[in-house]
C-alpha cells in the first residue's frame, strides 16, 4: 500500500479548513441570506428613515426574515414601500402590525412584527400589501419634542412680558 507524503496531507488539511471557513461566511454573513427560501411581504410606511437592506425583521425578538430593499417612493403616493423577505416557514397573523425599531439610542433600525393579541387562526399571505404605523417610544418622543420646546418657550416669553 502506497504512503500518502507529508505534502498531500498538509494540502488535505489547508483544503478542510478551507471550505470550513468557507461555510462559516456563508451560514453566518449575508451570503446565506441569498439562498434561503423567502416570500415577500410589502409594507406602506408613512416614513421609514433610516431602514437599509437587509436589516433585520423580528418577531418577538426572533429573527424572521430581511428588508428586501431600501425604501421605495412613487410620484403621488402618500406612504413608501418596504418590501420585507419573510422565512418561508414563518407564518404571519393576519392583523400583526409593523413598526420599525431601533436597538438603543444609537443602534441599527430594523422591523418589529407584533401579532394580535388574539389569534384566529389567519395569516398573511405571500405578496400581501400591509400598512405599518408609525414607530413609538422613545425616537418618537425625541422627534416630537421640537414642537413641544417651541410651544414651552413661546409660554416662557408671553409670562416674561407679564
Amino acid at each position: 500500500m502506497k504512503e500518502i507524503s507529508l505534502e498531500t496531507r498538509v494540502g488535505f488539511f489547508v483544503l478542510a479548513g478551507l471550505l470550513a471557513m468557507a461555510s462559516l461566511i456563508v451560514s453566518f454573513g449575508k451570503l446565506g441570506n441569498y439562498f434561503r427560501k423567502t416570500y415577500p411581504v410589502i409594507v406602506e410606511f408613512e416614513d421609514a428613515r433610516d431602514i437599509l437592506k437587509n436589516s433585520k425583521v423580528l418577531l418577538r425578538g426572533a429573527q424572521i426574515g430581511i428588508v428586501a430593499n431600501t425604501p421605495i417612493y412613487r410620484i403621488g403616493q402618500d406612504f413608501v414601500e418596504l418590501t420585507l423577505k419573510i422565512d418561508d416557514g414563518t407564518q404571519l397573523p393576519a392583523n400583526s402590525k409593523f413598526r420599525i425599531d431601533q436597538y438603543g439610542m444609537l443602534g441599527d433600525r430594523f422591523v418589529r412584527v407584533v401579532p394580535p393579541e388574539k389569534l384566529d387562526g389567519t395569516f398573511i399571505a405571500p405578496g400581501s400589501r400591509v400598512r405599518g404605523e408609525q414607530e413609538a417610544g422613545l425616537n418618537a418622543m425625541l422627534a416630537s419634542a421640537g414642537p413641544a420646546l417651541e410651544e414651552i418657550r413661546s409660554a416662557a416669553r408671553a409670562a416674561e412680558w407679564a
